[in-house]
């Protein structure tokens, strides 16, 4: 049976079928019982309107059934003065297709709840600009990934706090560089390795403060370029060891111990002592520290002539 709809044309328009219960309104073509048409449908008493009346009369709604189901698909709108919505409600899936551009405006707020998973595809580029705050939270974890390149830009403060552990890996080259001061601070331990050269240029003053103990262990060769002056100051004792030879500063004396020593001048040698000046030939009293020094022989009191 025919069925007037409210816009018909060759493949496109409106439709919508009558179904079990419906009321419908029948016409006939040139009276003829054998062509009915059915030109409408009314609500009764058993069918109601979707939306009780006059309660809702400012409400203009299309809204169907789900085949042998309870829900529904529903188009409406509300033109109460200040009340004016559109809503849409989709039963299970909602598709949109635009083929060309796509303008949407909003002239308040906007909230979108997804309480499943979300899939974002662009093909092209993306452009975002938020004119005021961002508040940006993951609950779980988080992974960036940028095929080309990547710049970060804050034109003020940036504060950035890991609670657990942080590990950076960069294939080939790092530079950092800070217009003022830099300040690092280690709760523990500080360990760097650097597999060839390391190079520190501080074109002023460079202080180096250790509570404890320091240890420096090189390989091979060790220089030490001072354009004027050195100091090198120990509260108790200072040792200069190569091999067996032995030169030890204490807060009262300076040890030379050696297999041979060999002083030269180019002109004089001075030794000055105010009281005496003593050479031992025999068994030299040993550097502390030494392995002789504990049981080694006391100095003679010989004194060198003209000393």
């Amino acid at each position: 049976m025919r069925v007037a709809q409210g816009w018909v044309g060759g493949g496109y328009g409106s439709m919508a079928i009558p179904r079990i219960g419906h009321e419908v309104i029948i016409s006939y073509l040139e009276a003829d019982p054998d062509q009915p048409l059915i030109t409408g449908r009314t609500y009764h008493a058993v069918n109601r309107p979707p939306y009780p009346l006059p309660a809702y009369k400012t409400r203009t709604v299309i809204r169907t059934q789900s085949h042998k189901a309870d829900g529904f698909n529903e188009l409406r709108f509300e033109d109460e003065a200040g009340e004016e919505q559109i809503w849409v409600h989709a039963q299970k899936d909602l598709d949109l297709l635009t083929l060309n551009d796509r303008t949407e405006d909003i002239k308040r707020d906007s909230t979108l709840h997804v309480f499943r998973d979300r899939t974002t595809d662009i093909d092209r580029d993306e452009t975002r600009t938020v004119h005021r705050h961002e508040v940006h939270t993951v609950h779980g974890n988080e992974t960036h990934t940028v095929d080309g390149n990547q710049t970060f830009t804050v034109h003020k403060n940036r504060r950035k706090t890991v609670d657990g552990n942080e590990t950076d890996r960069i294939g080939k080259n790092w530079s950092s560089k800070v217009g003022k001061n830099k300040t690092e601070t280690v709760g523990k331990a500080y360990l760097q390795n650097v597999g060839m050269g390391y190079s520190l240029n501080v074109r002023a003053i460079m202080n180096t403060l250790v509570g404890l103990s320091k240890s420096t262990q090189v390989g091979l060769n060790h220089s030490l370029n001072v354009g004027r002056n050195i100091t090198l100051k120990a509260g108790k004792q200072l040792t200069l060891q190569v091999g067996n030879s032995r030169l030890v500063l204490t807060e009262d004396a300076i040890y030379l111990d050696a297999g041979e020593i060999h002083v030269k001048a180019g002109t004089k040698v001075h030794v000055d002592g105010p009281d005496d000046v003593l050479l031992n030939t025999g068994t030299a009293q040993p550097a502390p520290g030494s392995a002789e020094e504990s049981d080694g022989p006391e100095p003679s009191d010989a004194k060198s002539p003209g000393w």
